[in-house]
């Protein structure tokens, strides 16, 4: 077979497939509807275009949506995913934040789970919190930027915080603040 675009010959030792020019890759179908010419050095250009059919349009219309759903919602997912990078050894520290008589402020975000457990755990234990949301206030993202974490939940008690939810790290120091019941 003789390929449409190259003029190459195809031999018995060829490896491409049997749709495909081993010289220029092109599938033969394809090069025989594309009007190629059998010179190398002869250029046919494509037909001119008529202008933007229905099809193209609503291709268009139909990826832009997508795109703009896809963004939404991906931001949506994404800012509410709060990650915690500290390590057990190092969640309590001084903060910046203290709070009168040892009193405890969680911050919290909308989707963390870990603030889920670690209200769970405080209301099982009698703990008085207050809550607040560093997504949904200025004072909580306000405050999570003084705070310097990087993910919630955040428990201060006193002069003390704890980042991420550990129950026998948030015991210890609900102990040592005289907090826990």
């Amino acid at each position: 077979m003789r390929c449409p675009k190259c003029g190459y010959e195809r031999k018995a030792e060829d490896v491409a497939p049997e749709w495909q020019c081993p010289s220029c890759q092109v599938a033969y179908a394809k090069a025989s509807n594309s009007n190629y010419s059998m010179r190398p050095e002869t250029k046919v250009s494509a037909p001119a275009s008529t202008g933007n059919s229905a099809a193209g349009m609503l291709k268009g219309v139909v990826v832009l949506v997508l795109v703009a759903v896809v963004g939404y919602y991906g931001y949506s997912f994404v800012s509410g995913i709060t990650i915690t990078s500290e390590t057990s050894g190092g969640m309590i520290e001084a903060s910046p934040i203290n709070v009168p008589d040892n009193g405890v402020l969680f911050y919290t975000a909308a989707g963390c789970r870990y603030c889920d457990q670690a209200r769970q755990y405080l209301k099982k234990h009698d703990i008085s919190f207050e809550e607040i949301d560093i997504n949904g206030s200025d004072r909580g993202r306000q405050d999570f930027q003084k705070l310097g974490a990087m993910g919630t939940p955040i428990i201060v008690v006193g002069d003390t915080r704890m980042v991420g939810f550990n129950e026998g790290e948030l015991k210890g120091l609900l102990k040592s603040k005289g907090k826990w019941k």
